[in-house]
């Protein structure tokens, strides 16, 4: 089976709430037909998971949301790994990249930015002329703002790991992409007495 999508917090699971993402999206059934009536406790890979009467069973159960399945705890594992990661990386990218576009957009005013290779910047070379730029603002006293030193600031820490940065993300892309598709498990119900 695939792997549910895990909740990350009360936050996540109240916006889940609003649409119909456990009922029509997030779905890992689990239906057993012509069970004799009572209350069954319920192991994945020998894990007790919980306990569901005859009825909810024959009319199927969502597993999705259950926390103590093992295929919750592999997707935890991998959101919080992996995935957590990749995410991370795209984000430091995305800063990276407003930066040099907020770099290039002064190439008239500071024409070495137009001989600057993208693909693997000499992060000396950038921070130099983005040192540049931030001394001719002081000095006509203008005002930089909040998200020029944020991109600022992250540009200075990510522009000499572009390279690094972008070969990590095609790595773990072929990771994700190398996970199977589903795995077996095994479901075992029992009467509870």
């Amino acid at each position: 089976s695939r792997l549910p999508f895990p909740v990350k917090d009360k936050g996540e699971d109240k916006a889940f709430g609003m649409v119909p993402f456990r009922e029509e999206l997030n779905r890992m059934m689990l239906q057993v037909a012509d069970l004799p009536a009572g209350n069954y406790s319920l192991k994945i890979d020998g894990a007790a998971v919980g306990a569901y009467d005859a009825k909810a069973l024959a009319a199927g159960i969502n597993l999705a949301g259950n926390t103590a399945t093992p295929q919750y705890a592999e997707a935890l594992k991998l959101r919080d790994g992996l995935i957590a990661e990749k995410l991370q990386l795209q984000s430091n990218l995305r800063d990276l990249n407003s930066f040099r576009l907020d770099l290039l957009s002064n190439a008239k005013t500071y024409p070495a930015i137009r001989d600057i290779d993208w693909n693997n910047p000499d992060a000396a070379a950038v921070i130099a002329i983005r040192d540049k730029q931030v001394a001719d603002k002081n000095a006509k006293g203008q005002n930089t703002g909040a998200y020029f030193g944020f991109i600022t600031s992250q540009g200075r820490k990510f522009v000499g790991k572009l390279p690094e940065m972008k070969a990590r993300l095609a790595a773990i892309r072929k990771e994700l992409a190398a996970l199977p598709e589903s795995r077996t498990y095994s479901y075992r119900l029992e009467p509870v007495h």
